[in-house]
């Protein structure tokens, strides 16, 4: 009803101080509203917060569904695992290991920070709940943006690895494999293009066909 509706939202707005959902971000991106890709994960990790934050919430009992955090963690571990694998260059950028010719965009320094803060705090926790006396405790170094760098392609390739690893233990069907098969005719049958809007062949295919 509209009363439990307007009463659901009146709660909402007490626990959540920033909404964001799915459409809105969709939206910015279509409108270009972003100045840089940091702004979208940034947005898109709200929308998890947000509902961890409400479920888990004591005004929020009556209404909330404690399956949804788990959802929410579940999805944002998705989300991060695909924004490692495709938001990162392929290659480490040129000149990482000479700080005079590596110039590092603003968006790289911001979403290092992002990085470097999460790995410094996970770091400090984990030195405070697993040190019983405070005198033992030792200051974690802070990362250098290159060792963040360095980090990020690091846990990019043990993600790989992993799911390389889970893959070749995963029996896979029929239907599978001649999608495969059809999908590898068609990468060599165009050049080793993706499709026909790529313009950068990668494949020499008169030297496959021959052979």
């Amino acid at each position: 009803s509209s009363f439990h509706t307007h009463q659901l939202l009146s709660i909402y707005s007490k626990i959540v101080k920033h909404p964001m959902d799915l459409s809105r971000v969709c939206r910015a991106i279509r409108k270009r509203q972003y100045i840089n890709t940091r702004g979208v994960k940034l947005d898109m990790w709200r929308i998890f917060s947000n509902c961890i934050k409400f479920h888990s919430h004591p005004i929020a009992k009556d209404h909330a569904i404690p399956s949804f955090i788990s959802i929410a963690l579940h999805l944002r571990e998705y989300f991060n695992a695909l924004w490692q694998e495709y938001m990162l260059p392929s290659e480490l950028p040129p000149g990482l290991h000479d700080n005079d010719d590596y110039n590092k965009s603003e968006e790289d320094v911001l979403d290092v920070k992002d990085e470097r803060d999460s790995i410094s705090s996970a770091a400090a926790t984990a030195s405070t709940n697993n040190t019983p006396s405070s005198k033992n405790n030792t200051k974690t170094k802070p990362l250098t943006t290159e060792e963040t760098i360095k980090e990020l392609f690091r846990k990019r390739n043990e993600a790989r690895r992993i799911r390389l690893v889970a893959t070749g233990s995963t029996p896979l069907s029929i239907r599978c494999h001649e999608r495969a098969a059809e999908d590898i005719s068609n990468l060599i049958a165009l050049n080793g293009r993706v499709d026909n809007l790529d313009e950068t062949p990668c494949l020499h295919c008169s030297v496959i066909s021959s052979s």
